[in-house]
């Protein structure tokens, strides 16, 4: 569990460079009066402890019937629409999502606390559970998921679509600054987005909230100054409270398991390798509205069909040009269609023009792309496709556009 224990507040002192003696004073005199007592390590409050503080309602792990929780959120898990690799999804699993609960209501004191999650829907969802009457908002980057989470949560609950790495004005206008009491946030595995992340953190939590952040593990390949960038990116508005090494785990997404079997591993062996820590910190600074909105963003339209999500490219300016015919729709790879891999680093991705959440990437034509977000579009919202009129409106003969919707219902419906 997070230490809270007066030996930690001494190492924690130590390591920064001072010595908080009155902190560790405080909680000698708590121990003394039987508000708190020291057990395996921790700080607990006392039956004495919660009285003396009043009718404060304390949100109980204990209380909690995980079995429920459980069976509710993994069926919930269950009939999620597919993440995708384009928006760097990856979740928690059941047991992590459980095992969070514990840590953050542990350290909750406020009697009605404003919670946000960034970038971690799952447990959001799991939190809304537990605690449906806690106002809590859900800050992702997939208007997908989150349309899909609005029909489980309580109506404490927000969900709040943004891209925290290329935030537009109309979704800073959606952000409250200072207002939140505690902020999770479950970053991707690169520096820009943990700056992006913490920044938007600083600008939501209030004077003296609990930030809670994801880190990743020693194994993860960054090198020394980009942890060093991060690190300074907290230094800057937070103090160091303490750490949960090692054990946030991650569901392997499908996207991810297809990347692997095409790089020819067999499906036993893909097991849910990915693992983070956990900091708790404190924000020691109020928040200041100076910076400038990043830049738009918008190159991908997304559909989404029984669970399976596609994007495509927003027009043939986006795409590096490839020489296809110009309305053929072909895997990337000549020899199969999953792309082989899931860094945001690797080159192939910028000739990506169809992407799907199984990881299955394709080149559209250069006539092609339009007719192809038109075609998603309708099947989409179930529509009746008017061959005729798309044939005169392309210039595309009948025996191609056959072809094209043929090619285009296996993307979409195969598995």
């Amino acid at each position: 569990m997070i230490l809270k224990s007066k030996q930690n507040y001494q190492k924690i002192a130590m390591s920064a460079g001072f010595y908080p003696e009155n902190i560790v004073n405080a909680i000698d005199e708590l121990i003394k009066e039987g508000i708190v007592e020291s057990k395996e390590g921790e700080m607990r409050l006392t039956n004495k402890g919660r009285q003396k503080i009043g009718d404060m309602p304390f949100y109980l792990f204990s209380e909690i019937d995980l079995d429920l929780l459980k069976a509710k959120l993994e069926l919930a898990i269950k009939n999620m629409p597919d993440a995708h690799l384009l928006e760097y999804q990856w979740w928690f699993t059941c047991d992590t999502c459980i095992r969070l609960l514990g840590v953050l209501t542990e350290n909750i004191l406020l009697s009605n606390p404003k919670i946000a999650f960034i970038g971690a829907p799952i447990l959001a969802l799991a939190f809304n559970y537990a605690f449906p009457e806690l106002e809590i908002y859900i800050y992702d980057i997939s208007q997908t998921i989150l349309l899909y989470l609005e029909g489980k949560l309580s109506s404490t609950c927000k969900c709040v679509c943004i891209d925290v790495l290329n935030e537009t004005k109309d979704e800073a206008s959606n952000v409250k600054d200072n207002y939140f009491d505690i902020v999770f946030m479950d970053p991707p595995f690169y520096v820009e987005h943990y700056v992006a992340f913490i920044k938007l953190s600083n600008r939501m939590l209030s004077y003296g909230g609990d930030l809670y952040s994801t880190i990743f593990n020693e194994n993860i390949k960054t090198n020394l100054r980009e942890r060093k960038i991060i690190f300074n990116e907290f230094c800057k508005n937070f103090t160091f409270i303490s750490m949960l090494n090692n054990e946030i785990f991650y569901n392997v997404p499908r996207f991810e398991l297809n990347t692997y079997k095409a790089m020819g591993y067999n499906s036993e062996d893909i097991s849910d390798w990915r693992y983070n820590s956990l900091l708790y910190m404190k924000k020691n600074s109020y928040y200041s509205n100076e910076e400038d909105i990043n830049i738009e963003r918008g190159i991908w339209n997304e559909y989404c069909f029984n669970k399976k999500r596609i994007f495509v490219k927003t027009s043939i300016s986006n795409c590096i040009n490839i020489e296809i015919g110009d309305w053929e729709i072909k895997p990337l790879y000549n020899e199969d269609c999953i792309l082989k891999s899931v860094s945001r680093r690797y080159s192939e991705r910028d000739k990506i023009s169809l992407w799907t959440s199984d990881n299955e990437v394709f080149v559209v034509g250069r006539k092609g792309l339009a007719l192809v977000n038109e075609i998603l579009t309708e099947l989409e919202q179930n529509n009746k496709i008017d061959l005729s009129t798309l044939e005169v409106k392309y210039g595309i003969d009948d025996c191609d556009i056959h072809k094209f919707i043929d090619k285009l219902e296996e993307i979409t419906y195969g598995r």
